[in-house]
This record gives structure tokens, sequence and C-alpha cells, in this order.
């Protein structure tokens, strides 16, 4: 074979493989339609409302409709209070979309979109429509790590489990049940800052079973402790609960 042939196979490989990439990229997302408003041009801003804080976003895009639009900037303002301002300039036909604009930060729950715009002469009757949409990719999660176990007694209606460490962040935890089944009420989670978060959790978990995973709210994560109250049992002779917290 020829080095000029071998060389075009090699290229068109590399090619198969870039776009094998884009294509697995682009099918990682997936986006959600969050709202949508018509520019009318008498202003050089238009807001859209989301009107709903569930979901947390990785990434935006704007698509234009009917008219183009001249974008200068995109303004993200969170359910949280804070905001997050990009600098975007760009002229989007009829019929196009921005890119994928990434958001920073932890929560992405948006509760609404500015979009700051060069004013233009539509032709008679027509009006751009800007449609919001959310990239609602969802990440893998970590595995889970083993935080720390206890044994039921069964003479009281609690028990702790201790992290004896305040390295790490977790975003959620769950917990595994071993030689015998418990009939959970309640969840607290305490925190190495000092504060507590309270889950209201009743489920039977039997031997060999775990709960579902405890999604974890705030910034601060490192927990020191878990409580978990539970309703009394009478388990076989020399049958008792051993009780597993994971992380992740």
């Amino acid at each position: 074979m020829s080095r000029p042939r071998i060389t075009r196979i090699i290229w068109a490989l590399l090619l198969l493989m870039s776009v094998g990439q884009a294509a697995f990229a682009q099918g990682a997302r997936r986006w959600v339609l969050l709202g949508q408003t018509t520019v009318d041009g008498q202003r050089d801003r238009d807001s859209i409302a989301i009107g709903r804080s569930e979901g947390t976003f990785r990434s935006i895009q704007l698509r234009v409709s009917g008219a183009p639009v001249e974008f200068q900037r995109v303004v993200v303002r969170f359910a949280n209070g804070t905001s997050e301002e990009v600098e975007f300039r760009d002229y989007i036909p009829a019929g196009g979309q921005t890119r994928a604009i990434d958001l920073r930060g932890n929560d992405r729950v948006i509760s609404s979109v500015d979009f700051l715009y060069s004013k233009a002469r539509w032709r008679h009757g027509a009006r751009p429509r800007v449609t919001l949409y959310g990239d609602k990719f969802i990440p893998r999660h970590a595995p889970w790590e083993l935080l720390g176990q206890t044994t039921v007694d069964g003479q009281r209606d609690r028990d702790t489990i201790a992290i004896g460490r305040s390295e790490g962040r977790f975003r959620s935890i769950q917990l595994r049940v071993f030689g015998a089944p418990v009939e959970f009420q309640r969840v607290v989670v305490r925190y190495g800052n000092g504060t507590s978060e309270e889950v209201e959790f009743r489920d039977n978990i039997p031997a060999g079973g775990q709960t579902r995973a405890i999604d974890l709210r705030g910034d601060d994560r490192v927990i020191s402790s878990v409580d978990f109250l539970y309703s009394k049992a009478g388990w076989r002779r020399g049958a008792r609960p051993r009780v597993a917290l994971y992380g992740r």
C-alpha cells in the first residue's frame, strides 16, 4: 500500500474519531425548555422568568427564531439571590442558537435570565422569539465511602454514628442495614460547623437492604455525626441490626 494512501486512511480515521467524540458530548447533554419571550425592539434588554425552582443546570443556551438577534450580554439570576454575568457578543440568525454557556458555582437553580442585545430594524411584522434551554446533564456519582457503623441494641429509640474526622465533603448519605430489619423514623445530620439538618425518613429497611440516597442541603457538608431514630422492635434472640453509614 502506497504511503499517500496510508496517510489518507489515517486522516479519515482521525476525522471519524473527532466526529464521534463530538456526537458523544452532544448526546451527554439533556436540554430542557425553560421559557421563551418575544423581543419587541423598543428596549435593549429582555428577561425570561423560569417560574420554578426544581432542578439544577450546568449550562444554558438561547435559540432564536423569526428574526436575528445580536446579543451583547447575558445575566443569569439564581434562586439563592446570586447572579452571574456573561459577556456574550454574538449575532444569531433566525433559526440559530448560541453556544452552550457554562455556569459556575454549585447552585445552578435558575430563577431568570436577562439578555441584552443591540436594537435592530426588523422587517415589518417580524419579531425575534428567544427560547431558553437548560442543560440537565447529570454527572456520574462518586462511589459510596464507608463513614462509620454501629450496632442497634433495641434498648432505646435512637443511635448515633460518629464520623470521628472532619476531612471530606459529602452531597448525600445512605444507611445500610445488616443482621435484622430497622424501621427508621428520622435522621439528623450534624455538621462540623455546628449546624444540623433533620430529615423525616419513615422507612422499614430489611436486613441486607439500604435507604435511598439522602441528599444534603447547604454548602458545608463536612459531617461530624449522624443520629438516626427508629421504632423499637422485638428481634429474634441474639439478632441485632448493624447500621452502616455511607457518604458520597
